[in-house]
């Protein structure tokens, strides 16, 4: 892999990948240069490659035969796309064994890859229509012939597009996966340096049958990989364990090829290597792969996850902070929730980097759950340095991370400057927050400006809104008509901010006011209806009604319970609020036969406020 291009990119690693197609895909080939071009912005570059985009148009100008100049640009490439549709190509000469170009491309790089691992292949094939089908011709006929082959060979995956913005995101895709995966390596390499440890000398004790076959010789084998062939194949299966069993995937998945399908070892066969873990000697990549599925499965709590990733930062300082730019989506967001919980920093290198994290975390290909995941870590532990990147995806006016972005923000400010983060949410448009970052907004709005504090009384939010009223009473700037305009207020905290503020500037609202400020005639719509009942009034209205009731005498309880039959349970439970002692009995006696008696003293309260019946006492003599 050149360490130099001719576009200045000399600090960068190229990949050059190779694009195959006959002529009659210009669009598509078009479509791919513009899909690299992408690529280099968004994910190559702050991974630290560049990708060159190798095709025939490229090499045709140069002297000699034209397939084998072509062929000598494939020899240097990492990466082959083919893409076919209704045409074969023509022989790229007339004695050769070829029937086309893109034959012989496809022959090299399959060449190659058996030999040496390299090229990856890539396979598309563009739709055709059926009528076409029907009667194929000579071209269609080779490219149905060449695919039905890949089908039976089962050696590589190919796949269909319909026009060429979406191939265009398949090249993304693929090129982009394929980026991850050379990182993924880069990472293992550089565990392994760190280690000091030769992988191939790492025999694991598996079975017994497994442990001797490993045991033999010197240890002092190759490859790792041909010590596992010769282990499976001294290996009786029927004898194999469960735990046999997890340790032979985990291997699978720690050494997998760019080829290969993307796999992590299951939390419940990383849980049987967690019990047995004495039993085996894991190298770096093992244990990298342990602790990849203890993070993937983060939300499931496993408690083998710590011994995995205590060893696997001890071999590799940085690997969690890599593990939040790499890898599977939930990987990734398991990665900031560790950190987050551990309230840890990052640890930088030369690939994981502060003025990376901008396309690491919030680049356009990022998924939008790891934005939101890289958002709360920064609100749970960033500090100013790292503001700029929630800041900028804020910015970014996307619907579904702002409010994440705009907690991160407010908490990150909050942890050098509550004033500051307290003005900056003035300043922001939203309805709510966490209890966190509204816990910083609090604490700092004491402190804002009087001129600013008018501007929250218009906030979408009731808590600022309410707050700001609450604050501005106090310090004898809000008159008794703005008090008044927020009774009719949206939102109930404006409204409870303000009966209080009237009541504490003014007088006493009587009953029937204060539930004319607290509870709505009408609130808002749902569904398209609009509802007559205020559920958050009703229940500021209780509980203002009760505050109030509890401060009244005895006497006057029991002689407004006899008046006002309709609030007959308010004046219960405030008599027994207020005269516990007296009452407990009668509560008592009240739930034990389920109210009865409750109910008979009821009637007679309304019996009482409407002239009918026998007086009585509202407690049957209970509380005198």
């Amino acid at each position: 892999m050149s360490g130099h291009n001719d576009n200045g990119t000399s600090s960068l690693r190229v990949l050059r990948v190779f694009l195959a197609s006959p002529s009659d895909l210009s669009e598509e080939r078009r479509a791919a240069r513009a899909a690299v071009d992408e690529i280099n912005k968004t994910v190559a570059r702050p991974a630290g490659f560049h990708v060159d985009l190798i095709g025939w148009e490229d090499t045709l100008s140069s002297a000699g035969r034209p397939q084998a100049i072509i062929n000598e640009d494939l020899e240097t490439c990492q990466m082959f796309i083919g893409m076919l549709w209704a045409r074969w190509g023509t022989p790229p000469d007339t004695a050769g064994p070829y029937s086309s170009g893109f034959e012989e491309e496809f022959a090299l790089a399959s060449s190659r890859n058996t030999s040496k691992g390299e090229p990856h292949i890539t396979l598309f094939f563009k739709d055709v229509e059926q009528s076409k089908l029907l009667d194929a011709g000579p071209e269609l006929s080779k490219v149905i012939a060449f695919k039905d082959k890949v089908i039976a060979d089962k050696k590589i995956l190919f796949e269909s597009f319909t026009e060429p913005t979406t191939f265009a995101q398949k090249v993304r895709l693929s090129v982009s996966g394929f980026i991850h995966k050379l990182c993924r390596l880069e990472l293992s390499k550089q565990a392994e340096i760190l280690s000091g440890e030769d992988s191939s000398k790492i025999s694991p004790n598996i079975s017994k049958n497994a442990a001797e076959a490993t045991q033999e010789g010197d240890g002092n084998t190759a490859t790792s990989s041909k010590k596992l062939i010769e282990t499976l194949q001294r290996i009786n299966l029927n004898t194999l364990s469960d735990v046999d069993v997890a340790w032979l995937r985990n291997v699978a998945a720690a050494s997998g090829k760019f080829s290969n399908d993307n796999m992590t070892v299951g939390a419940h066969d990383a849980n049987l290597l967690y019990q047995k873990r004495n039993q085996f000697k894991f190298n770096s990549m093992e244990v990298s792969s342990l602790a990849d599925a203890g993070v993937e499965a983060f939300s499931d709590e496993n408690k083998p996850l710590w011994s995995w990733l205590i060893d696997a930062l001890e071999n590799f300082p940085s690997w969690l902070c890599y593990t939040t730019a790499l890898g599977p989506v939930n990987r990734r967001i398991g990665a900031f929730r560790i950190l987050a919980a551990l309230r840890a920093p990052l640890v930088e290198d030369n690939f994981f980097q502060k003025p990376k994290l901008g396309e690491l975390w919030f680049g356009d290909s990022v998924p939008v759950s790891v934005k939101i995941a890289a958002l709360v870590y920064l609100g749970e532990v960033a500090n100013v340095e790292l503001a700029p990147l929630a800041e900028g995806e804020f910015n970014n006016n996307n619907y579904v991370t702002r409010q994440a972005a705009l907690e991160a923000i407010v908490r990150i400010r909050g942890r050098s400057d509550v004033l500051d983060a307290a003005r900056f949410a003035i300043t922001a448009s939203f309805d709510e927050l966490s209890n966190a970052a509204m816990d910083v907004i609090f604490a700092g709005m004491e402190d804002v400006e009087t001129i600013i504090l008018n501007d929250a009384l218009e906030h979408r939010s009731g808590q600022i809104k309410g707050l700001a009223i609450q604050i501005l009473a106090k310090r004898g700037t809000l008159s008794e008509a703005q008090m008044r305009r927020f009774f009719a207020d949206g939102a109930i905290e404006a409204r409870r901010a303000a009966v209080s503020a009237f009541e504490f500037s003014h007088r006493l609202l009587s009953d029937e006011e204060a539930k004319n400020a607290l509870v709505l005639k009408e609130v808002k719509k749902s569904f398209g209806v609009p509802s007559n009942y205020d559920a958050a009034g009703q229940e500021a209205y209780d509980i203002r009604k009760k505050i109030m009731l509890s401060n009244r005498s005895l006497v006057d309880l029991k002689a407004s319970a006899k008046t006002d039959a309709l609030n007959f349970h308010d004046y219960y439970m405030a008599i027994a609020s207020v005269d516990f002692k007296r009452s407990g009995d009668q509560l008592r006696a009240d739930v034990d036969d389920r109210f009865k008696a409750y109910w008979t003293r009821f009637v007679d309260a309304l019996r009482n406020k409407f002239g009918v019946g026998r007086d009585s006492d509202v407690f049957g003599g209970a509380v005198q």
